[in-house]
């Protein structure tokens, strides 16, 4: 009768088929449409998915932007709108304009802007990094198909929409009376009644 020792060489081969045996089923299943442990990749919501947040302009060239963007300038709009549908943004309040940072302020007839970011779009993340000292960034963010990251100090002032939101370190949001009084015009629709 034949002892275990004398099949010991293929002990190694026999283990190695079962192992990539098992992997196989498991990615299979893994990966596998309709009934995947993988979350499947998200969508963008339809244009009316967003509340009061509505395209008004969809330029397809840097020009027609511009040219979109002196008309808003003309008719008075101080609160403009990034708008990022195209993959991932890294946004460091350094790189904003300083018209759209300031203090804290208790004042209600201030004029100071503020910006509203949009980054739209299946998975697209916002990654933020602000400062944990006055003046902070004055806006509204919206991410209403990613997720809204950061690390370290984003103070702000305004408002955030995300469908996630993944902060660390010390993070602060205020809504002062300055911002309450002046918010951004790309996210209202007002109508008398």
């Amino acid at each position: 009768m034949a002892s275990w020792g004398s099949y010991s060489y293929i002990y190694g081969p026999l283990i190695t088929a079962v192992a990539v045996a098992m992997l196989v089923v498991l990615l299979r299943w893994t990966f596998a449409r309709g009934r995947s442990v993988v979350s499947r990749p998200s969508k963008s919501g339809a244009e009316n998915d967003y509340g009061l947040l509505v395209p008004i302009a969809s330029p397809t060239t840097f020009i027609e932007a511009e040219l979109i963007r002196s008309q808003l300038v003309a008719a008075g709009v101080q609160s403009p709108v990034v708008y990022w549908d195209n993959g991932d943004v890294s946004v460091n309040q350094n790189d904003l304009p300083a018209v759209f940072s300031r203090a804290v302020s208790d004042l209600t007839d201030c004029t100071q802007s503020s910006l509203t970011i949009v980054v739209a779009g299946a998975g697209n993340d916002l990654s933020y990094q602000g400062g944990n000292t006055s003046p902070y960034f004055a806006g509204a963010i919206f991410v209403p198909d990613g997720t809204l990251r950061g690390q370290g100090g984003r103070n702000t002032i305004g408002t955030v929409y995300a469908k996630n939101i993944d902060l660390g370190g010390n993070v602060d949001f205020f809504l002062d009376k300055c911002y309450a009084s002046n918010p951004p015009g790309g996210t209202l629709d007002v109508q008398v009644v």
